[in-house]
């Protein structure tokens, strides 16, 4: 027999399946009045709500849902393995010119004066802004898509 009551988990358990309970706990229900109190509660509450109907809805949740969702585009994918193969080719030059120039591209780079590579850094961090601005708003485009109303 179970020496302590009954938890809450284990009384729902046992009103939805005596069976399942284990011999202790039904030992200690035999036993304890204070634990078949709470049994006889959890019983008629079981009942009050299997009495109740279900809700009916005067709408479709998966028509209004997919209504508000953006059409998926189709992936090209010849053109997706075009671009990563171009990228790849270029990535691969740009290290092997690097490699192979590397100890002359840092001869080539010291005369440059202070204000060259200032524009250098300018150009560079343009063009992430740009980017960053126009991926914000896609993000912001595909959400419009997704917002109820």
């Amino acid at each position: 027999m179970k020496s302590g009551h009954l938890s809450e988990n284990e009384i729902q358990d046992y009103v939805l399946n005596v069976s399942l309970s284990s011999h202790d706990q039904k030992g200690h229900v035999e036993q304890c009045e204070v634990c078949r109190q709470r049994i006889q509660l959890y019983h008629a509450v079981f009942e009050s709500i299997a009495q109740h109907s279900k809700p009916a809805f005067d709408f479709d949740l998966p028509d209004l849902v997919m209504t508000k969702l953006l059409p998926v585009k189709k992936h090209h994918i010849q053109l997706d393995l075009f671009t990563y193969t171009l990228g790849l080719i270029s990535m691969s030059l740009a290290g092997l010119i690097l490699y192979l120039f590397g100890k002359e591209m840092i001869g080539i780079l010291r005369p440059l004066s202070y204000m060259g590579i200032y524009f250098v850094w300018a150009a560079f961090g343009t063009m992430f802004l740009f980017n960053a601005i126009d991926i914000y708003r896609k993000f912001e485009k595909n959400m419009k898509g997704i917002e109820p109303g």
